[in-house]
Parts: structure tokens; C-alpha cells; sequence
């Protein structure tokens, strides 16, 4: 068995799986190729960062197309990769803009030295609490109702207030 990086074998699994479903997210279906056209999208915003082979890549983002296409794309750089901790946030929160940023995720921020984080929009006030720890990181926003189906994409707004 000869040694592959993940990369390597996604483009094999795009060739040979090209119109089949890779990711259903709220009912919407992305194909293999539409999932690796939107990690080229994110390498390509990655590499306008600056991000090069062994930069570090932190994603502070719940289950999503996003955080799919954000590792795809950071790892065809060849960046490493952190997911950031979610589990170390409040259980229940009445206003995200409120919350401290925890300890474990500001040490993690600090430890990992990323050369950009991908966000959910809702976690910017907390990121700002970091930004001694990111001040040489650009960081990217997305939000959770950037690949939902419509009409939920229309409702999120709603839903988020």
C-alpha cells in the first residue's frame, strides 16, 4: 500500500465518484466536484492570506459544509490544520456577544500560532477577546446559513434573533 496524503486521495475520489453525492447538509446535496470546487474556493482565499505548506489553519466552526471545504482547501496548501475546541464554550448562553472567550480556547489559539482562523461570524466578539494571541492571524468569517437550502437560508435570520 503506498503512502497517500488525504489530498491525494480526495482528487482520486473526485475522479472516480465526480457526480455522486459527498455531502448532504439540511438536505442539500453537494457532489464530490462541487465539494472540491468550494475547498479551492477556501485554498484560494487561504493562499491570498498568505497561508503556505506548514502555516496553521484553525477552524472555529460547528458541524457544516464549511468546516469540510475550510480543511480540504487549508490542507491543498499543505497548512496543518486545528479545529478549535467548541466543547469548551458554555453549555447555555443567552447572548454569544457576552461570552468570555474560554481559557482552553485562548491557550489552543496561542499553542497552535494560526496564520489565519475560518470563524462562524457569531464567534468574532470572542476572537477579539484573542487578539493578542491572533494579531499575526487573518481572520475569515463565515456563518451557518451560507450553504443552507432555501428556504431555511431565508429563515436563519429569524431563527438566529
Amino acid at each position: 500500500m503506498e503512502n497517500k496524503t488525504i489530498v491525494e486521495i480526495w482528487r482520486e475520489n473526485v475522479e472516480k465518484y465526480r457526480d455522486k453525492t459527498a455531502l448532504i447538509y439540511f438536505g442539500k446535496k453537494f457532489t464530490y466536484t462541487e465539494v472540491h470546487q468550494e475547498a479551492r474556493k477556501y485554498a484560494d482565499i487561504l493562499f491570498h492570506q498568505d497561508v503556505k505548506k506548514n502555516d496553521v489553519v484553525a477552524l472555529m466552526m460547528a458541524n457544516c459544509p464549511q468546516f469540510i471545504f475550510a480543511y480540504l482547501g487549508a490542507l491543498m496548501l499543505e497548512a496543518k490544520v486545528t479545529p478549535i475546541n467548541l466543547l469548551a464554550l458554555p453549555k447555555v448562553y443567552k447572548d454569544i456577544n457576552e461570552v468570555n472567550i474560554p481559557d482552553a480556547i485562548r491557550e489552543q489559539l496561542k499553542d497552535a500560532k494560526p496564520k489565519a482562523i475560518i470563524a462562524f461570524e457569531m464567534f468574532y466578539p470572542m476572537l477579539k477577546q484573542a487578539a493578542e494571541e491572533l494579531r499575526q492571524s487573518a481572520v475569515i468569517l463565515t456563518g451557518p446559513q451560507d450553504y443552507l437550502p432555501w428556504p431555511l437560508r431565508w429563515l436563519y435570520p429569524l431563527k438566529a434573533k
